[in-house]
């Protein structure tokens, strides 16, 4: 019998077309990718979330790795907005260039539910099952009466 171990990996924003696509990084690991240009860890304490950012470990053959669609932000750099929190993410790499992408995600909690509108909802629908029983008992009365 053969036993499968099921490591959850961290999602990411790699594209396909990346040389190191499908990065797949195990919780409470890090690897690094890009020529050693960048580290990526897994954490579920992030939500899952790969989080990369430049390497230390080869600082002198690296490319710029700043966000595309930013002038500001530099791969795994976080500004807030409001609810909003956007990371510079890394997208993957090919022979040249460190690829990144811009990810957004709302730090708002959800609105609770508008329980008036599930109590109205519920009334009318105590209300069609009172109008169906009434309905049927009428039926009832009206057939017992013409016999």
């Amino acid at each position: 019998m053969e036993l499968h171990h099921y490591h959850h990996a961290c999602s990411s924003s790699v594209s396909n077309n990346s040389l190191d696509a499908p990065l797949l990084v195990s919780n409470n690991t890090y690897v690094f990718t890009a020529n050693n240009c960048v580290k990526c860890q897994c954490s579920s304490a992030s939500n899952w979330t790969l989080q990369c950012e430049p390497s230390t470990v080869n600082s002198t053959g690296c490319p710029a790795m700043q966000c595309q669609g930013s002038s500001q932000l530099f791969l795994g750099n976080t500004t807030t907005s409001g609810c909003d929190q956007t990371t510079c993410t890394y997208a993957g790499y090919n022979k040249t260039n460190v690829l990144t992408t811009l990810t957004t995600q709302s730090t708002c909690a959800a609105p609770p539910p508008d329980n008036k509108n599930n109590a109205s909802r519920m009334g009318l629908q105590g209300s069609s099952w009172s109008f169906l029983f009434a309905a049927i008992h009428l039926a009832l009365l009206f057939l017992h009466v013409l016999q």
